[in-house]
């Protein structure tokens, strides 16, 4: 990698080339589907259990249904915060899908716990809870900054 340095007159500068090794990667493990009873039958929730996660983890939550405007929320039985990190719709009706991720660090462990997601009536809807081992950031959805 060779990093350039631009300032705001859009001077730029190369650095001298550089190296890095991942030594950990960070590799996603599902720890939790869920999967309405009937899908024939519309619903408003939907819950993965049971699900463990320890303490300074991080839990994504990825949430796909039929396009149904409204709010979804998702919490879990101890109480850590959720963030809706993305919400993509494309298509409408059932020939369309909405796609919504969720993240929260994990402050307070689970053990055999439940997440419950909480979304607008909806026949097809299916989740899933993936876990990182000490995956922490300032901000999870990457950023870029325009001058």
């Amino acid at each position: 990698m060779q990093p350039t340095a631009t300032d705001k007159l859009g001077n730029s500068a190369l650095s001298t080339p550089s190296t890095f090794t991942l030594v950990a990667p960070y590799v996603p493990v599902s720890i939790g589907t869920g999967v309405p009873a009937d899908d024939a039958v519309a619903g408003t929730t939907l819950t993965i259990s049971p699900v463990t996660a320890a303490m300074g983890n991080t839990i994504f939550v990825l949430f796909a249904m039929d396009p149904a405007s409204g709010s979804v929320t998702v919490i879990d039985s101890k109480g850590n915060t959720y963030t809706q990190d993305k919400d993509v719709t494309n298509g409408s009706g059932t020939s369309g899908v909405r796609t919504l991720v969720f993240s929260a660090r994990v402050t307070t462990a689970l053990s055999g716990d439940t997440i419950t997601i909480t979304h607008p009536s909806a026949k097809a809807r299916v989740a899933n809870a993936l876990m990182v081992n000490d995956l922490v950031a300032a901000s999870w959805t990457d950023q870029h900054l325009y001058s």
